[in-house]
């Protein structure tokens, strides 16, 4: 097998490695943690390619596509860093955006494909719940399993929309009142 093939193999990995901590499905959470290990990620990367590009002038052979795959996962990390890391900064098709209570580091963002996006930020992480929903004669019904449990009873699973009083009334006892900050459309 080829020397190159190898020195591919190992730099197109690691770049995909500090690329994968931007690609998020379902719930995820993020955070201070989750830096520290995409520094380490990259700093590993950026050890590799020297070692190989050092190689490589120690042989005196010029391999171009050793430099195309570190511009590559360069630029793919410069994009990703540009992107807002927090999906409620991305409220380009959000119907509704309310708060628990005035407490703007817990949100819910209704989007208009029957999504939505429950963010609760802590000091060093931010957690993103994520389903459907569906609004019925003004009950909105937020569709996941085990949400009670995944926001630490901050979210129910249904709600009244009052929106001459801009809130959404749990209608399950021992919930707060989520105060509409927006809404871009009626939902």
């Amino acid at each position: 097998m080829n020397n190159n093939y190898i020195k591919y193999g190992i730099l197109s990995f690691l770049g995909l490695l500090t690329i994968k901590m931007y690609i998020h499905f379902g719930d995820y959470c993020s955070g201070m943690f989750e830096g520290l290990i995409w520094l380490f990620l990259c700093f590993i990367f950026i050890l590799s390619s020297i070692v190989i590009v050092v190689y490589d002038l120690i042989k005196r052979k010029f391999d171009y596509k050793i430099y195309i795959i570190i511009l590559i996962v360069f630029l793919l990390n410069l994009f990703f860093i540009t992107q807002p890391l927090d999906e409620s900064e991305n409220n380009k098709d959000a119907v509704l955006i309310g708060y628990v209570d005035h407490f703007y580091d817990k949100q819910i963002t209704l989007n208009e494909n029957e999504s939505f996006v429950i963010t609760i930020k802590q000091v060093e992480w931010t957690c993103y719940k994520k389903g459907n929903y569906e609004i019925k004669d003004n009950i909105l019904t937020l569709k996941k399993d085990n949400l009670i449990q995944e926001t630490d009873s901050l979210f129910t699973y249904k709600y009244k929309i009052d929106l001459k009083n801009k809130v959404l009334i749990p209608l399950e006892k021992g919930f707060n009142k989520i105060t509409i900050q927006s809404t871009n459309k009626t939902p």
